[in-house]
């Protein structure tokens, strides 16, 4: 039995050993086809993530390349009109620098032409002040006694045409002056306005519509051709007739007045040197007035 028990005990060690050894071999096994698996798995993730990356890249490389072409082209296009622009810029400019040259030259001969007679003037007048400073000095020879004499008299005759001419010349300007005064005396009126008097002056006064529909008021009066009095007839006809006639009471004109303005019309008319048609249609448009009225100077004060 012992030995029995003993070759029992051999087996079992045996089984036990090869249990171990399938053990190990299992986990050898298992483990070399894990690390199989993990260095497949690995290489498929990298071989996917370098084929995406490379797709990227290549289409990315290919959408920067486009853009710098077309960055090329708008280089291109920039630099044709950056060439053109300053071509148009030097032309213009030479333009313009040709224009501004031409007109300092013409601004410069225009001021040197204004300027001429003061020149002249000044040039005058400083070679005059020197010719006079030159002859009307007193010279005297005096290193001979029998020619003091003759250089003296040659001063005095010299000083008296000097007092000849300035006294001439004194009396042409005093001539002249005088005369003038006789002309502005002859042709300015020394006479005194005693009394106020009351003067008519024509006026025309128009109203009328415009074509948005709102009134309009002109008015249109003789002119005396002195700039102050035209002035005040304006003022006093803008403060006061305008007034009058749109707030003051009209009334039937007498036919006596009437005739008179008529006539005085007419009288107007056949004196007027206008064109004969001018003449003719105003004559029909005072014909066709008829109506005549006159402002009651009682309704508004003028």
């Amino acid at each position: 039995m012992a030995s029995e028990i003993h070759n029992v005990s051999k087996h079992v060690d045996a089984t036990t050993a090869a249990v171990v050894a399938m053990k190990t071999a299992v986990i050898d096994a298992e483990q070399e086809a894990a690390d199989h698996v993990c260095d497949n798995v690995n290489r498929g993730f990298f071989s996917l993530m370098h084929s995406q990356i490379s797709q990227k890249i290549a289409q990315y490389t290919s959408t920067v390349e486009a853009k710098l072409m077309e960055m090329a082209q708008y280089a291109a296009a920039l630099k044709g009109i950056q060439t053109r622009m300053q071509g148009d810029y030097n032309m213009i400019s030479g333009r313009y620098t040709k224009l501004f040259r031409s007109i300092n030259n013409n601004l410069q001969s225009r001021i040197a032409e204004l300027d001429k007679p003061v020149f002249q003037l000044v040039d005058r007048d400083v070679r005059l002040v020197d010719n006079r400073m030159r002859l009307n000095s007193a010279q005297f020879a005096v290193n001979q006694l029998e020619s003091v004499l003759s250089s003296q008299l040659l001063a005095t005759s010299r000083v008296k045409s000097d007092a000849s001419r300035a006294l001439g010349v004194i009396t042409d300007y005093v001539r002249n002056t005088a005369l003038q005064t006789q002309k502005s005396n002859a042709t300015m009126q020394d006479k005194k306005i005693d009394s106020v008097e009351e003067i008519y002056l024509p006026v025309s006064i128009v109203e009328s519509t415009t074509p948005i529909g709102t009134p309009s008021l002109r008015y249109f009066v003789a002119r005396s051709g002195n700039e102050t009095i035209d002035r005040d007839i304006d003022a006093s006809v803008r403060e006061q007739s305008v007034n009058a006639i749109l707030h003051g009471s009209w009334s039937e004109i007498n036919p006596d007045d009437m005739a008179n303005i008529e006539a005085e019309f007419t009288v107007l008319l056949a004196k007027s040197q206008d064109d004969p048609r001018v003449v003719g249609e105003i004559a029909k448009m005072f014909n066709r007035a008829g109506n005549v009225q006159r402002l009651n100077p009682d309704s508004h004060e003028l």
